[in-house]
């Protein structure tokens, strides 16, 4: 890391200077350090001046206050190779904090990182203060963007995999923006004020932009080595359904999934789930593909679900996820009895990634076609195990590990499985308390939350 442009929307000259004086006191080296600033002001014509410690871009006030805008304008006129998006409500406390920064950035040579700091509201659940490259910023198209306040970090936020998003918890760049009285509650009382106004724009806007989020999301995928190679398989996304998924939200994640671009989908209606798959095999061969990407129409995946799976080069690898029925048990085991059956496989907290097991679900699972090409049709069957029960995904696995393939689970992608619930409340213990029906099959307790 070269240089570092920090970017700042101000129309407060007192925050400005309170974080400037901040800045100046906790960093070790501010020759790396380029601040540039848009004073919101109404001088004419469009002018920029120079400081001894920052930029000034002076701008007419827009009619509607666009923090995006602010931050492009402040952008076009930065030359360093990292930029930061800042505000004029933030205060460094971090001593030398820009030595962090930059042992960080070292491990990342390729400049495809987020990197984020303690913003003492948020922390690590969200970049409100995020810092990547140039490059990145160039290859996506981030800027310009239209959002009025609330979107920014969100849309840099999901551009990036879980393994290239960096929380800097050392560094505390304090927000003082939580001083409301109505807006987002935090955990420790305080509130970050909300514009209402803004916020409704910005949700209506975030959800037209979903197709221009999924084609970052793959841009910085393709930046990444390990998505070099994968771009050129071609894969039949299969959805076995009825006439439509059982919850219209499930289209919702299906149109963000980032797959190849000679992939294929394709719905299969009104069939068993021994059939349908079936179909879907059939189809996938006949195509040529290389994989089948099995997808059950209950599912919620997060975009990049499909090109995790496909960077392994596994046989077989599924997603995590749960049954809907209490107690929401991993679809997956990892041990195999003499009489067939398997035996729940439940990680603990030291598991991380790619784990070996012996069989799962067909809900998110991802399997070469060469599979299919060595064993015998029908490849899914219903009863084979147990004769009054489908068990369609338990012989399928069976079968195919006896054939010689292995199956993994990547327990880093995680996806969700909907069910229907019924709420309803009741004293435990003399307490009210949420309950819930997960399938009609059993009550899990909640205690309900004090307002």
């Amino acid at each position: 890391m070269n240089k570092l442009s920090i970017l700042i929307p101000s129309n407060r000259p007192e925050g400005l200077e309170r974080f400037l004086d901040s800045l100046k006191r906790t960093t070790r080296d501010m020759s790396r350090i380029e601040v540039v600033v848009l004073v919101d002001d109404n001088e004419q014509p469009k002018h920029v001046q120079y400081h001894q410690d920052r930029v000034e871009i002076h701008n007419k006030s827009m009619e509607v206050l666009s923090v995006a805008q602010l931050q492009w304008e402040c952008y076009q006129i930065s030359t360093g190779d990292w930029i930061m998006l800042g505000n004029d409500d933030i205060v460094m406390e971090t001593p030398f904090w820009d030595d962090i920064l930059w042992q960080a950035a070292e491990k990342f040579p390729d400049e495809v990182a987020l990197f984020y700091p303690n913003d003492g509201m948020f922390g690590e659940k969200l970049a409100c203060f995020p810092i990547i490259s140039r490059k990145v910023i160039d290859v996506t198209g981030v800027f310009p963007m239209m959002y009025r306040r609330y979107k920014v970090d969100d849309t840099i936020f999901q551009m990036f995999p879980a393994e290239r998003r960096v929380y800097l918890p050392d560094i505390m760049l304090r927000h003082l923006n939580d001083q409301g009285t109505e807006g987002y509650k935090l955990e420790d009382g305080r509130v970050y004020p909300i514009d209402r106004l803004a916020a409704s724009f910005d949700n209506e806007l975030w959800a037209r932009e979903t197709g221009r989020r999924v084609q970052q999301q793959m841009k910085v995928l393709n930046l990444l080595n390990d998505y070099s190679t994968i771009m050129n398989t071609k894969v039949c996304v299969g959805i076995s359904t009825m006439e439509v998924a059982r919850k219209a939200s499930f289209y919702d994640y299906l149109n963000t999934l980032a797959r190849p671009d000679s992939s294929i989908m394709t719905f299969v209606h009104g069939q068993s789930p021994a059939r349908a798959r079936n179909m879907i095999v059939d189809l996938a061969l006949e195509q040529n593909c290389t994989h089948v990407f099995f997808l059950d129409d209950d599912i919620e995946l997060p975009p990049n679900t499909l090109l995790e799976l496909l960077k392994h080069d596994k046989d077989m690898v599924t997603a995590l996820y749960t049954q809907r029925n209490y107690p929401h048990f991993p679809i997956l085991f990892r041990t195999r009895n003499p009489d067939n059956s398997c035996n729940i496989f439940i990680p603990t907290e030291e598991e991380q990634g790619l784990v070996k097991v012996v069989n799962a679900g067909l809900g998110c699972c991802l399997i070469k076609t060469e599979v299919f090409k060595k064993m015998q049709k029908p490849w899914v069957t219903l009863g084979e195990y147990d004769k009054d029960m489908w068990c369609d995904d338990v012989s399928f696995f069976n079968r195919a590990h006896d054939a010689g393939f292995e199956l993994y689970c990547d327990l880093n992608v995680p996806v969700k499985h909907q069910c229907y619930v019924t709420v309803h409340t009741q004293r435990v213990n003399g307490h009210w308390t949420t309950l819930y029906d997960s399938n009609g099959t059993s009550n899990v307790a909640f205690p309900m939350p004090r307002p």
